[in-house]
């Protein structure tokens, strides 16, 4: 297996250092050409790929994905809470993205903690410490409309529930991060998805 893997994971790296170059490399370069780019990677090797944007990285915002999406054929990974992190619009992104939402996070986000962490008031790890992604249903992410427009459009794909946390010590039996998914799974559950 390891010799099966070296030269993907070679290719990969090779491509991996365009991503931190900058949006502009990522889609003149990486993606356009898919026989030397990640999508010819991947299908090379019978896989898919979507691109995960995510908070403090060369693709976070709506604005971000727009171009990718313009400039690429890659797939999107539509995490909900980064892009809210953000300042964007998920839904917004969702309805631009339509048919090219290859996955889904969620996440719900305290809307005045995320806006402190856009200001530089408060650092990503700490405002996570102090509860920015919150139990599906109780933040600002627009959870409920966001499923509704994939179901909508069919989409097949999976939803993965996503609760970030930065735990000091481990909480009490159904106390903590384990509250907060069972509460996160009761508002999935009333939207039937």
């Amino acid at each position: 297996m390891r010799n099966t893997l070296r030269p993907l994971v070679a290719e990969f790296i090779g491509t991996f250092f365009l991503v931190f170059i900058g949006v502009a490399a990522i889609v003149s370069n990486a993606y356009r050409d898919g026989s030397v780019g990640l999508l010819g990677i991947a299908a090379a090797h019978g896989l898919a790929l979507a691109v995960h944007p995510h908070y403090g990285t060369v693709i976070e915002t709506g604005a971000h994905v727009e171009r990718l999406l313009e400039g690429s054929g890659v797939d999107l990974c539509l995490d909900v809470g980064h892009l809210a992190v953000a300042g964007s619009d998920a839904l917004e992104v969702a309805r631009k993205a339509h048919g090219r939402i290859g996955h889904v996070h969620l996440k719900d986000v305290d809307a005045g903690l995320a806006e402190r962490v856009r200001a530089r008031q408060i650092g990503y790890h700490e405002a996570v410490r102090a509860g920015l992604y919150c139990p599906l249903g109780q933040g600002a992410s627009r959870i409920r409309e966001t499923v509704a427009l994939l179901e909508a459009n069919s989409y097949a794909g999976w939803y993965v529930l996503e609760q970030d946390v930065v735990l000091s010590a481990e909480p009490p039996p159904g106390a903590g991060p384990a509250r907060d998914v069972e509460r996160s799974l009761a508002f999935l559950t009333a939207l039937g998805a």
